[in-house]
Formats: structure tokens, sequence, C-alpha cells
């Protein structure tokens, strides 16, 4: 990831809203970062 995305999810990270799951902040990253995440794979559960 480039400065610019590590930034913004560090932000996104500091709200009390912040992320409220691995999925969450998966889509984030795709959808609004334009950033490509290999499949996650979290208590057996298929994300990507």
């Amino acid at each position: 990831m480039n400065s610019e995305t590590v930034e913004r999810c560090s932000k996104e990270l500091s709200e009390p809203k912040g992320f409220s799951s691995y999925k969450e902040v998966h889509e984030w990253l795709t959808n609004f970062c334009e950033v490509k995440v290999a499949g996650l794979c979290i208590s057996g559960q298929d994300i990507g």
C-alpha cells in the first residue's frame, strides 16, 4: 500500500466508530482505496 492509503486507514482506525470487523477493513480497502486484498479466511469463513 502507498503512504496515502496507510494514512487514510490509520485515520479511520482512530475514529471512535472505526472498523467493526476484518471484513469491513477488506471492503473499505477494496472500495475506497482501490487496494486488491487477497481473500481472507477468518473463523472458517472466506470473505474475499
